[in-house]
């Protein structure tokens, strides 16, 4: 704030810079018709210098407008994750959106790498995220829709992925072998290079749902789950897909 001295009151500095207006707008005037002088009498050259001139108009202000957008790109990062930070450990469908908003987002801004542990994501729909380098570790994504998906070299330690539906994803050099997957339903899903081969009490993937179209599953566990549930790597009938789909508030196409 400027602070005006004592012998000058506030009407005296408005009427100065009512005055001061007053005299640029007139400046800009006369220019303004001086310049339109001179290119009516440059009648051959006003053509291509006006164009010339809407050229250069343009390119500043593309220029300026990346300049904007740039500055405010790490601050909207920042801002986003800030707010994925103040909703974690909330146990709400508010929270839930809130966080599935700033992941959206934030993926739009090319950031691929996110700290969502501990975070609740349950009944949400993920849809062609991609997700590196992330710590996922006791995410809930119970209940969920995960859909043409990439996780690579990702932390899911503890998660919860309860009765949810993954659809067409890949989980590459991640962490995967002590989520409870109870009831889920694994449909076209890529594991290469994640670890899967304890068949325990960590690893309760046979109480999945089913298991369809799979890729790069561990040898071992895929003999184990042939041999005690089979039925796991049937492919469902069209039947059994709708009435699973038909839980959420979309259609899968």
């Amino acid at each position: 704030m400027t602070l005006l001295p004592d012998y000058v009151n506030i009407e005296d500095h408005y009427n100065d810079r009512k005055k001061f207006m007053t005299y640029f707008l007139i400046i800009l005037t006369l220019l303004s018709g001086v310049i339109v002088v001179i290119l009516s009498v440059i009648k051959e050259e006003r053509k291509k210098f006006v164009v010339a001139l809407a050229g250069v108009l343009l390119v500043f202000v593309a220029v300026s407008q990346l300049i904007i957008e740039t500055k405010k790109k790490p601050d909207l990062i920042r801002q986003y994750h800030e707010e994925i930070e103040d909703f974690r450990d909330w146990k709400s469908e508010e929270a839930s959106y809130r966080i599935l908003g700033n992941i959206i987002r934030l993926a739009k801004l090319g950031q691929t790498s996110f700290d969502l542990n501990r975070v609740n994501l349950s009944g949400i729909h993920l849809k062609g995220l991609k997700i590196k380098n992330s710590d996922l570790r006791n995410i809930d994504l119970s209940n969920s829709y995960i859909s043409d998906c990439l996780f690579e070299n990702v932390d899911f330690t503890g998660a919860s992925f309860t009765r949810a539906t993954v659809v067409r994803s890949s989980f590459i050099n991640s962490k995967i072998d002590r989520i409870n997957y109870f009831d889920a339903i694994l449909l076209h899903v890529d594991f290469r290079g994640s670890d899967l081969s304890h068949f325990d009490v960590s690893n309760n993937l046979h109480k999945s749902r089913v298991i369809y179209g799979y890729k790069n599953i561990d040898k071992k566990l895929l003999q184990i789950i042939r041999t005690k549930q089979p039925k796991l790597l049937e492919k469902p009938s069209s039947i059994k897909m709708n009435r699973w789909f038909d839980q959420y508030k979309f259609e899968e196409k």
